[in-house]
Order: structure tokens, then sequence, then C-alpha cells
């Protein structure tokens, strides 16, 4: 795991100037242990200023996949959203004044790796630059066995106010019983689409969807529309998702796929979330690769 940085006095990202000034209060608050984590196996994190760590333990719940039997059954690197976007999204979060909080407007999320089902991820971040506007933070997510499954890029934006913060939630194993699909209250449409009913599982402390959770949706949703494509390949496995967000996201939730390239080793998927309102709440990229696939890379670009 590379090491995490740990900033000195200066505010992250300025340069100090000659004049001595009043050097803002900046925050202790940590991203809570909320339902999402809690559903997502993620335990609570740590950080300080610039950096932050959590983890996340692994199951057989992570299987997901459309209905085509085992073949079609991978599983889900998305899952991995909850627990990036609150460790590197913290990272900034720890530069701001204490009276803000941040929002996540981007998540770029890499998966070199196939996500095991087994064991524990571990995951930290540093951040790259913040302003009083907000910053970006880079991160990583490790299997305890030492493989890197993951990598991730957050912007967030500050906001004033920090919203109330309550106490740890639980009863997420007992979700988890249901499989992934199950957990997040989601169902499956034809092409590859979701529809999600509101669950105060899936919101974060701001009342809303959290953001990881709308990324793991794009992604399963990709996968699925891959799948879809009359003769594509059965399993897909996701290499990235980059999501833009949009609005905030409440209520019930339309994750709608567009295939952009279906090829015979890579497969390119937009994917819009759309809220009952019919507008937008987060677009997203998604990028598959064949599991089943031993072509070299860009083989199946033509």
């Amino acid at each position: 795991m590379f090491g995490v940085l740990r900033r000195s006095h200066h505010a992250v990202g300025v340069v100090p100037s000659a004049h001595p000034v009043a050097a803002p209060v900046l925050s202790t608050t940590i991203t809570p242990h909320g339902r999402p984590e809690e559903l997502f196996a993620v335990a609570p994190l740590t950080a300080g200023r610039g950096w932050a760590a959590g983890a996340m333990t692994l199951g057989a719940w992570l299987e997901d996949g459309p209905d085509r039997g085992d073949a079609g059954r991978v599983s889900a690197s998305g899952a991995l959203g909850v627990l990036l976007d609150d460790v590197v999204g913290q990272a900034v979060l720890s530069c701001m004044p204490d009276d803000r909080w941040t929002v996540t407007t981007e998540l770029s999320l890499n998966f070199p790796l196939p996500l095991p089902t087994a064991g524990r991820v571990l995951a930290e971040s540093k951040v790259v630059h913040a302003d009083a506007a907000g910053g970006t933070a880079d991160g990583r997510a490790v299997h305890e066995d030492g493989t890197v499954v993951a990598t991730a890029t957050v912007w967030g934006q500050a906001v004033p106010g920090v919203p109330a913060l309550g106490g740890p939630a639980t009863g997420g194993e007992d979700r988890r019983r249901a499989g992934l699909l199950g957990a997040l209250g989601a169902r499956e449409v034809d092409g590859g689409g979701l529809t999600v009913e509101p669950s105060p599982w899936l919101d974060n402390a701001q009342g809303v969807t959290h953001g990881g959770i709308l990324a793991c949706l794009a992604e399963m949703c990709g996968r699925r529309a891959a799948s879809a494509v009359p003769g594509g390949r059965v399993p897909w496995r996701t290499s990235s998702v980059h999501v833009v967000y949009l609005r905030p996201a409440m209520g019930p939730l339309t994750v709608v796929p567009e295939p952009v390239h279906v090829g015979r080793s890579l497969a390119s998927i937009r994917v819009r979330v759309i809220a009952a309102s019919a507008k937008p709440v987060a677009n997203a990229s998604v990028l598959l690769r064949s599991s089943a696939s031993a072509e070299p890379a860009g083989a199946g670009l033509a």
C-alpha cells in the first residue's frame, strides 16, 4: 500500500503567505458509519488531515449478474463504491474548515483485477489538492493478500453546513443475505436496466442516495447491458466506472443503459440514473472486458 501523506500545518494546496493570516479551523468530522456503510460491510473510517483509511469485509453476496446461469455471475467490483467514495472523499473533507461538508461531483474507479468474494479489502487515500471550493484526492483498495483491486479519484465540492451525524448503523448482515440486488432493493428490467425503490439503507448523512451506491448501480447496469446485446459474451468484467453527479438523488430511481460499443473483447456502456421527475441525477461511463476472451488488448475495438 502506498504511504499516506500527513500534511503540515499549512493549508493543503496553498502557498504560505509572507503575511500571517488567521488559519481556518480544519474539519475533524469523519464520514459516519451510516446505513450504506453497514449495508456494504464497510468498517468505520480513520482519518487525519489530508488522508483517510478504511476496510470492507467481502462475501458471497458480492456475486452478481444477469439471470443466465452461473456463467453470467461475477463479483460486482462496483460494490467497492461506498468504501472508496467514503475513504477518498474523506481526504478532501479533512482539509475543509469545520463548518463545511463536501459532496462528490466526480468519482472515477478503475479495477485492474476482479474483486474476490472472500477476505477483506483495505483502502487508503491522500489529498492531491484542496482549497476553499473543495478538492481532489486519490486512493486505492488492496485485498488482504496484497493484490490491488481498485484505484479511485474523487472530486469533492465544499458546501456550507455539516449534516446531523447519527450513531452507527446495524443490521446490514441480515439485508446482505438477499444478495447484492436484493440488498439494494433493485429490480432488473429489459436491456440491462434497473429500477430502485427509495430506502434509508441507500441514503448518506445528507438524506440522499450515497454516491458510491450510484456508482455500484451504474456498474451493475453496465454489465447487464453488455450481456443483453445479442451474441454478447458472458461474463463481462468491469475495468472502469466514471460517474458525474448532477444533482441530489432522491426517491425512486431508474438506471438506464445505452450501449456505445460491444465488441469481441471490449464493451463501452453509457448509463444514466434518472429520478422520478425524469431529471438525470448522474451520468456514468462503464468500460468492460470479456472475461471469456483470451484475445490481446485492442482486439475487440474494430
